[in-house]
């Protein structure tokens, strides 16, 4: 908090303005929003709009939550399989001997549930193969590993359900979810044995339907059951958790579908309405004059009015995926009868989930790392990337004559550089050495006084 407050509320930037603080979720980030909110109500009068911590974490979490809560080994058989063959060159030989495989498995990351789809495809491809493998080394055709990883892998081998406990579907009643909305869908308690379907029709997933053994290891009726319910079990503290946490249990994210362009090109009064809802929260938040939300609703309605104008295939047809809604309604409300509408929309638009884009496992710092880089090297290389990106690509970058003076006297700068550096240290090894010999006084002086 103490940092924050110096490098962003006393720097001179307008802190009122401040709108959101975007965060992973621990405990720790939730202290310091409760911090932040409550200096910035007081020395500021404003508010900190809030809509939850980043939604890929609490998935993440949320599997993690409903694996824990089964006893299952999933995630330690994919992380011991993953370690059993790395680094292990000769293993891997006998693996691929044993097996005819030439596919090894991936690294599996405990902490990012949603990224190890192909790591438990990859599993599945191997499962004969490992089996067979295994299998080798008991009957002493190939050097048996002494590893932890090894034993892991073995066990998790004999159990018969093991395949299918990756493929999981729901298991509330159908007419439950059905009519429901969406205020309705996030707070239903999930684990309420009346609104469960019986334990035989808990849906696995298609693929489980058909359990899959080693060998001659099939599943009996029991250890069917109890796979059914220890996959309710999971099903149950992932949807807890995942509610619990999840963007959409607050209003506002539920209500900014408004601003869904398919939703407004087929549902007009339900985006009204929504709408609505937002400038309440707006209101509430101190983000929206009450006396400009008539004017900010008209303006909402006229819009919907206008999208056959603007073109209704190219709402009605929208691509989240493809297309950029900021860019859509930026074009749509360059109109200067739309001018308090688009400050609402920046607003709404402006708000994050948190770091979506570094989960998604790309990191502008780890494209540019190589040996031996230092941290000033790192943070110049990041600005000159910033800046060749906000001018739109390097051949647009202006080549100013400071910018060629400044490159014309590099050279000169890093041996200046370099010098300080070299006198830095130098003066850090004197003063060194002249402490250590000011120690060593006092420690004499000690000892004459006490002799």
């Amino acid at each position: 908090m103490d940092h924050f407050t110096k490098s962003v509320l006393e720097s001179g930037l307008q802190a009122k303005d401040i709108i959101q603080v975007s965060m992973d979720g621990p405990s720790v980030n939730w202290k310091f929003y409760g911090e932040l909110k409550k200096k910035v109500n007081n020395d500021y009068g404003t508010t900190l709009i809030n809509i939850g911590s980043c939604g890929f974490h609490v998935v993440h979490n949320s599997f993690k939550r409903g694996m824990d809560a089964t006893g299952w080994q999933v995630s330690s058989f994919l992380s011991s399989l993953y370690y059993l063959f790395k680094d292990a060159p000769a293993r891997r030989e006998d693996f691929v001997t044993i097996s005819g495989s030439t596919l090894m498995p991936l690294k599996f990351v405990a902490h990012r549930w949603l990224e190890n789809v192909p790591v438990c495809q990859r599993a599945l491809m191997l499962w004969d193969s490992v089996a067979d493998y295994v299998k080798a080394t008991e009957d002493g055709r190939v050097n048996r590993p002494k590893t932890k990883s090894y034993e892991v892998v073995k066990e998790c081998l004999k159990d018969p359900c093991f395949v299918a406990k990756s493929l999981m579907r729901r298991f509330i009643k159908s007419d439950i979810l059905q009519d429901a909305t969406d205020e309705q869908l996030v707070k239903i308690k999930v684990a309420d044995q009346k609104i469960h379907v019986n334990h035989k029709r808990v849906d696995v997933g298609f693929a489980s339907e058909k359990l899959k053994g080693t060998g001659s290891c099939k599943p009996s009726e029991k250890q069917v059951m109890e796979f059914r319910m220890e996959s309710k079990t999971f099903l149950i503290q992932l949807l807890e958790k995942m509610l619990e946490k999840c963007p959409v249990s607050y209003s506002l994210v539920r209500h900014v579908s408004c601003l869904n362009p398919v939703k407004m090109a087929s549902n007009k009064e339900a985006c009204s309405v929504k709408f609505k809802k937002v400038l309440r929260l707006l209101v509430n938040a101190e983000r929206v004059k009450e006396e400009e939300c008539d004017t900010l609703l008209q303006q909402f309605a006229m819009f919907l009015d206008s999208i056959p104008v603007f073109g209704s295939e190219r709402f009605a047809n929208f691509q989240s995926a493809e297309d950029r809604v900021d860019t859509l309604f930026f074009e749509c409300l360059a109109n200067e009868s739309y001018k308090s509408l688009l400050s609402v929309v920046k607003l709404i638009l402006i708000l994050s989930h948190g770091q979506a884009t570094v989960e998604r496992g790309f990191s502008v710092n780890k494209e540019v790392e190589v040996e031996n880089l230092k941290e000033n090297i790192l943070v110049a290389q990041r600005i000159v990337c910033d800046h060749v990106n906000s001018v739109g690509g390097v051949l647009k970058v202006e080549l100013s004559k400071p910018l060629l003076l400044s490159v014309k006297m590099s050279r000169q700068r890093c041996k200046k550089y370099l010098d300080q550096e070299r006198e830095k240290k130098k003066t850090e090894q004197e003063r060194s050495r002249r402490k250590c010999v000011l120690e060593e006084i006092e420690e004499v002086k000690k000892k004459e006084e006490e002799n």
